[in-house]
C-alpha cells in the first residue's frame, strides 16, 4: 500500500515545482528577459532527469531510513539554508 501514498507526494511535489517554474518564468518575463527555446529545452530536460532520479532514490532510500530521522533531516537543512540566506544578506 505504500504505492498510494507515493504517487500523492510526487503529484504534491511536481505541483510544487510547476508553481515554482511558473513564478520564475514569470519574473524573467516581467523584466523582458528572453531564453532561447534550446535552452529552455536543455533545462527542462535536465530538471526533469534530476527530478525523476532523485524519486527512485528516495524510494530506495526510505526502505532503510525511519520516517523521523529523514524528517529530522530535513529540518536541520532547511534551517541551515535559513540561516545561511539569513547570513548572506
Amino acid at each position: 500500500m505504500r504505492s498510494i501514498p507515493f504517487l500523492f507526494e510526487a503529484l504534491i511535489l511536481n505541483i510544487a515545482l510547476s508553481i515554482d517554474s511558473l513564478m520564475s518564468g514569470f519574473a524573467y518575463g516581467t523584466n523582458k528577459i528572453k531564453i532561447p527555446k534550446i535552452s529552455l529545452l536543455i533545462i527542462s530536460v535536465i530538471s526533469s532527469l534530476i527530478l525523476g532520479l532523485s524519486i527512485g532514490f528516495a524510494s530506495i532510500i526510505a526502505k532503510y531510513i525511519d520516517t523521523n530521522i529523514s524528517l529530522l533531516i530535513c529540518v536541520f537543512i532547511l534551517i541551515f539554508l535559513g540561516i545561511f540566506k539569513i547570513m548572506d544578506g
